[in-house]
C-alpha cells in the first residue's frame, strides 16, 4: 500500500514538473515574440522620426525661401 502511495506522489510531482517546464517554454517563446515586436516597433518608429525630421527641414527651407521672396517684392 505504501508503494502505491509513494508511486502516486511521485507521479503527481513528475506531472507538476513537466507542466512547469512546458509553461516555462511557452513563457520564453512569448517573451521572444515580445522582444521581436519591440525591435520592429523601434525600427519603424525611428524611420518615421527620420522622415518627420526631413520634412521639418524641408519646411524650414521653404519658409526661408518664402521670406526671401516676400522681401524681394
Amino acid at each position: 500500500m505504501k508503494k502505491l502511495i509513494y508511486t502516486g506522489a511521485f507521479a503527481v510531482l513528475t506531472m507538476g514538473f513537466v507542466a512547469c517546464s512546458e509553461a516555462e517554454d511557452e513563457l520564453n517563446d512569448a517573451l521572444d515574440e515580445v522582444e521581436m515586436t519591440e525591435e520592429s516597433v523601434s525600427e519603424e518608429t525611428s524611420v518615421e522620426l527620420n522622415e518627420t525630421l526631413e520634412l521639418q527641414e524641408e519646411a524650414e527651407q521653404l519658409e526661408d525661401d518664402l521670406s526671401e521672396y516676400l522681401e524681394t517684392l
